[in-house]
């Protein structure tokens, strides 16, 4: 049996400790083992055999396939998410040796988070998210303590400034690693005991027959609970209370209420505080220019944020089209998000699978080739396809351009001259292994 495949068959059912960030046989060690796109592997430190006459590295090396193909440098960025695993091969008296380790890349994703704050300058955070191993927090760019899913408390007395507020981010982190991770940035300022303001965020669940009310109560305390104006429960809180009931889930009976108050009620003063939250409904549905998203609520947001596949898409208060790099036969699913005097709407997500092509490969609809050094060309916006081909025709169905690569673009010459008008283009290209045709018009002006 050749020697080489036999090593490999030794080291497919070697032991891998994916934590370990020095390989199977301690030869050489990487900076981090798992991480979120894009992450960047290097080698960090190597421990060989002084008669080794030659050492190279695989950062994609498949144990099933003897092939080694080396690199010629000791770093490596990984784009897509997936396992890798590189390989090391030293030659010592003509045999050649394989060393290897396994790393990991995720996707980076939004980090399903709800901030709390609480009397006495303290914070609770919400961490409804098991995709990432944990999460770091920092305050003002300074590295404060790592937090878990569930419930995490900060006294944050001594970070607050003059104006008695602080900004902090957090983090997602895999095996301790949080380079390149979702970061959720917040604003905090210290707030006072009674106050009028007490709920934090409300959200709808995907379908609608209920929601989830987040807020903070005071101990020992008489409140009564409305929705649209009318009792859904009387309670009184406990003299110690668990970060778990901060949520209130309410059955949302007519599948369209549209707001939600909380009234402490302090009994020995005759005193009622009320604090209120509008309810926002996210609504999808395909129509000839694209995807359609309906917002419902009834009370006017300071700003909304609309996300699509977890991605910020846009800030609209009112209805709008997508139609915007939409594939044929994928889905893709919305939400909303809207802010209001502090508090934080969360809708409904609502997912489509769309029928149609919707500029899958953004291209400008208009460009001007005047030597300005600014949309000087007419070619798509950079993007990783393959099988690309664009072509141009002027409005008497002569061809005047052709380009099989993203990054040419047409001069605006035909003919040895510029001609002002619109034009038609067709693109055929493939992206993430789907073959889409895209056609459209623009204009060129001079």
């Amino acid at each position: 049996m050749n020697k080489f495949f036999f090593l490999i068959i030794l080291y497919i059912f070697f032991p891998l400790i994916l934590l370990s960030q020095k390989s199977n046989l301690g030869r050489f060690e990487i900076n981090v083992t798992q991480g979120c796109s894009p992450l960047f592997i290097k080698i960090i430190s190597e421990d060989v055999d002084s008669t080794a006459t030659v050492i190279q590295y695989d950062f994609d090396y498949d144990v099933n396939n003897p092939s080694f193909n080396p690199s010629l440098s000791s770093g490596n960025s990984y784009i897509t998410p997936g396992k890798y695993t590189i390989a090391q091969a030293i030659n010592i008296d003509n045999t050649e040796k394989i060393d290897i380790i396994e790393v990991e890349v995720f996707e980076s994703r939004e980090i399903n988070l709800i901030i709390n704050n609480c009397l006495e300058d303290k914070l609770e955070f919400i961490i409804s998210d098991d995709y990432y191993d944990g999460y770091n927090l920092y305050i003002d760019n300074n590295f404060i303590k790592e937090l878990n899913a569930g419930k995490n408390n900060l006294e944050y007395g001594q970070f607050l400034d003059s104006e008695n507020k602080f900004n902090g981010i957090i983090k997602g982190k895999f095996n301790g690693n949080d380079e390149s991770c979702f970061e959720n940035g917040f604003s905090i300022s210290s707030i006072t005991s009674n106050s009028k303001s007490f709920i934090d965020s409300i959200i709808v669940s995907d379908d609608r027959t209920s929601f989830s009310l987040y807020y903070k109560p005071e101990k020992s305390t008489n409140y009564t609970l409305y929705v649209d104006g009318k009792i859904d429960s009387s309670y009184f809180s406990p003299s110690y209370i668990y970060f778990s009931d901060s949520e209130i889930k309410i059955s949302n009976k007519t599948f369209s209420d549209k707001y939600v108050s909380i009234e402490k009620n302090y009994i020995c003063q005759n005193e009622q505080i009320e604090d209120k939250i509008y309810l926002l409904y996210l609504n999808t549905y395909e129509v000839e220019e694209g995807v359609r998203i309906d917002l419902d609520y009834d009370n006017e947001f300071d700003s909304v944020n609309i996300y699509k596949n977890q991605k910020i898409f846009t800030s609209s208060k009112g209805n709008i089209i997508d139609n915007y790099n939409l594939i044929k036969g994928e889905e893709y699913c919305y939400r909303a998000i809207g802010f209001k005097e502090g508090k934080k709407s969360i809708s409904n997500t609502s997912c489509i699978i769309i029928k149609e092509n919707y500029n899958p490969l953004p291209i400008p609809n208009t460009f001007s080739p005047n030597g300005d050094g600014l949309n000087d060309e007419f070619k798509p916006f950079p993007k990783s396809v393959k099988n690309y081909n664009l072509l141009v025709y002027n409005m008497n169905g002569a061809q005047v351009f052709e380009s099989d690569d993203i990054n040419i673009g047409w001069n605006g010459y035909y003919g040895g001259k510029i001609t002002q008008g619109s034009y038609i283009y067709i693109l055929k290209f493939t992206i993430d292994g789907k073959d889409v045709d895209q056609e459209g018009k623009f204009l060129l002006i001079k």
